[in-house]
């Protein structure tokens, strides 16, 4: 009789990523120990398991010594190749996909599409066609599924040129998959596409400010019939944006010490510095060196280069004429906020 199976999905690990090795290796070892904690019997892997194909030997070497407790337990590792480590060798006792596969496990037919240039959908398809009857069937590839009513996903992947791969909703709908293991979009997302349960757990470490909150696992259970819940990884070292007026949530005199307090934290930091000031170039040079991990974005009005300007000089005057500096500063740093697409 066939006993319960569970499964973790993840995806986009970028092992052996340059200056995150050590985040991105302590992530894994956490997956890995919860694979052993919940009894998991495979993990999958959706594509782009490590940063680049050309992966240094001590990074590969790392790698297997992480996943080694899965493979002495017998738990299935079922890796395909993603845009990003398409021909990576040398794994000596670990299967990792790059073409395409077929594999049973108990009651579960999983086919494993990696990511080939060349590739689309139709030809995956094409190249391992699906069961029209079985228990439960796993689709694992590494795309661009863009779901009705997220265009955020197809905004970002074209920011980064990496539109790969594309799958449109009509290409799923009817065929008797289960669920879709997708990897390639680097945040969690998990929704139901027809009968097809499709999910895109994200990076397990995150790599950029678009990856922020806690990061994310999907674990299935199959019991004669398939269930999904979200398994919370946490992170390591987290990306944090702020958004600073001037005048208000900081006064030029703070800036410098707010900055530097920032890069004593744990993670890496974006700071919006908004509002206006007499003279930004003098303000830069006040705040000096912009701290390791910390990134300043100016969108700072200067007052010295707005001259001209009528409408700002004339709502300038007129709030410095009717209230205390104080109250004046604030109003002005509002009020500039809200005319942002009128200042240049």
């Amino acid at each position: 009789m066939q006993g319960v199976l569970r499964i973790l999905h993840i995806a986009d690990v970028h092992f052996g990523k340059r200056g995150r090795e050590r985040d991105i290796l302590k992530q894994l070892e956490k997956v890995v120990n919860l694979c052993l904690q919940m009894e998991v019997k495979v993990l999958l892997i959706s594509g782009d398991l490590f940063d680049r194909p050309d992966l240094p030997l001590d990074q590969k070497e790392a790698f297997l010594k992480t996943i080694s407790p899965l493979l002495r337990e017998g738990i299935k590792v079922l890796a395909i190749c993603g845009n990003h480590d398409r021909g990576v060798g040398g794994l000596e006792g670990f299967p990792f996909f790059q073409e395409p596969h077929r594999i049973a496990i108990g009651d579960l037919i999983f086919y494993l599409f990696p990511f080939d240039p060349q590739g689309s959908w139709q030809k995956a398809m094409a190249s391992l066609p699906l069961e029209k009857e079985a228990p439960c069937q796993v689709v694992v590839c590494h795309g661009s599924f863009i779901p009705p009513g997220t265009a955020q996903i197809k905004k970002e992947l074209m920011e980064d040129q990496a539109l790969y791969w594309p799958i449109i909703p009509e290409q799923i709908r009817g065929l008797p998959i289960d669920y879709l293991a997708l990897g390639h979009y680097h945040n969690p997302l998990l929704w139901k596409e027809g009968e097809t349960i499709c999910a895109y757990p994200g990076t397990i470490e995150p790599l950029s400010f678009k990856e922020s909150g806690p990061r994310k696992a999907y674990l299935l259970t199959w019991d004669k019939e398939l269930k999904v819940e979200t398994v919370d990884l946490g992170c390591e070292t987290p990306f944090v944006s702020f958004e600073w007026c001037l005048g208000v949530d900081v006064t030029e005199g703070e800036l410098r010490n707010k900055l530097r307090e920032l890069a004593e934290q744990r993670g890496f930091f974006r700071v919006r510095i908004t509002g206006f000031c007499e003279d930004l170039d003098r303000l830069k040079f006040q705040v000096g060196e912009i701290p390791e991990r910390v990134k300043v974005e100016w969108t700072t009005v200067d007052l010295s280069m707005t001259k001209g300007d009528l409408l700002l000089e004339k709502f300038v005057q007129v709030v410095r004429d009717r209230y205390p500096p104080e109250e004046a500063h604030l109003l002005i740093s509002y009020g500039l906020k809200l005319l942002e697409g009128h200042v240049d």
